[in-house]
């Protein structure tokens, strides 16, 4: 369920993984019967309307951890969210900045990221997150989360340690407000830009910033 609105979700924004969300999609929906198919669309829109009526909630990891999926073994555990909030409230937020930028490392189905950004002062910040997970059903349910929020957020399914990359997940709210060119401006302002010698017009350098770059500013010597 999660793989199939996840890759439903990207379609919608991101041409670039289409062909690749799409087939495996496909490839999904082959393994199950009609009737089976036909339920998870009225599962997505049972999420929906709880999301919508609720947003101050980790809705999918809370169900994930009563099923009891957390991985032992890498000591999964997602953190209740009535801690994130909590946690959320006492950062409080860089209103001296002109942007607040979050770094989720570990981000489970995204608790941690949605009680950042609906602890009651969302109108009041600038902020996109970044996050990454090592298990693609945790990146797959944060993605959910997050683009149903409408929360600006790219999420990578990757090594936080390594950084090894498999694949990137930018949510909705991500691409319609335009945070690729945001935070180019933002991180590489000493970047020089692309002349476009022939009509003597400067272009700005507006292509989306590579994890490595995101994850600059939280990297310490």
């Amino acid at each position: 369920f999660c793989t199939l609105s996840a890759c439903a979700l990207s379609n919608v924004v991101d041409p670039v993984n289409y062909e690749v969300r799409e087939k495996l999609y496909m490839d999904i929906v082959k393994k199950y019967k009609k009737t089976e198919i036909d339920k998870m669309p009225q599962i997505l829109s049972l999420i929906i309307d709880e999301l919508e009526n609720n947003p101050q909630q980790d809705l999918l990891g809370n169900i994930y951890m009563e099923l009891n999926f957390g991985n032992k073994g890498t000591g999964q555990f997602f953190t209740p969210y009535c801690v994130s909030f909590r946690m959320a409230e006492m950062m409080g937020s860089a209103k001296d900045k002109e942007l607040e930028a979050l770094n989720e490392p570990c981000v489970g189905a995204g608790g941690m990221v949605i009680a950042q950004f609906k602890s009651g002062r969302e109108k009041d910040i600038n902020a996109h997150a970044v996050c990454m997970d090592i298990d693609i059903n945790c990146v797959h349910m944060a993605y959910i989360q997050l683009y149903l929020l409408g929360i600006p957020a790219v999420i990578y399914h990757a090594n936080s340690l390594s950084l090894e990359v498999w694949s990137e997940w930018k949510t909705f709210a991500h691409v319609v407000e335009l945070w690729d060119i945001k935070l180019r401006k933002h991180y590489n302002k000493e970047k020089p830009d692309i002349e476009a010698h022939d009509n003597n017009v400067t272009i700005e350098n507006t292509e989306p910033l590579s994890v490595f770059e995101l994850l600059a500013p939280f990297q310490t010597e």
